[in-house]
């Protein structure tokens, strides 16, 4: 009897070479768009402002990351010809601080990387788009990344933060991308 997966959500996980000189880069980069808490955000965040050449300095810094990431993505689809880089910003949870399930968007990618996050640090839950077809519940996949790892998945998973139990911070850059 020939067994075959039906549907394939693919997520890209890598170590980020020169992790300690690309943070420095980026956490000097950042520090030009503060991270605030408004009254909708159980975190810090700093994608509700202004963040001007943000996204190409992001680009520059991980280009060695994005460009194997859309090698590996013309392997999975022969037909993507360019991926772009549309927008970056950090958030930062401080102890108690979550973020509710939500998604990016309906198509692209989204990413992360995990700039600072503390040993008993919150995971990162990523949700099954569709009930288990044996008990009829919603599954979750949740892990700890390790700092200096980049995440990157379809951008319409839905994924939550759980609070930060940690008196340190754990602080993630995060991005969307689009495929033509």
């Amino acid at each position: 009897m020939l067994q075959k997966t039906l549907f394939d959500i693919p997520i890209w996980i890598k170590e980020i070479d020169n992790f300690n000189h690309k943070k420095g880069k980026l956490d000097e980069e950042l520090s030009k768009f503060p991270e605030v808490r408004n009254d909708t955000n159980t975190f810090l965040s700093n994608r509700n402002t202004q963040r001007d050449g943000l996204s190409e300095f992001f680009g520059n810094v991980m280009s060695e990351e994005l460009l194997e990431l859309h090698s590996n993505l013309k392997k999975y689809k022969p037909e993507i010809e360019k991926l772009w880089v549309t927008d970056v910003w950090s958030v930062t949870y401080e102890k108690g601080d979550y973020q509710a399930t939500h998604n990016h968007r309906s198509t692209g990618l989204s990413g992360l990387l995990h700039l600072e996050n503390p040993s008993d640090g919150p995971n990162l839950n990523i949700v099954m788009p569709w009930n288990d077809w044996i008990t009829d519940t919603t599954n979750y996949y949740s892990v700890k990344y390790k700092v200096g790892t980049m995440m990157v998945m379809p951008s319409f998973l839905l994924h939550s933060s759980e609070p930060n139990p940690s008196n340190q911070r754990k602080r993630v850059i995060s991005w969307d991308m689009r495929i033509e």
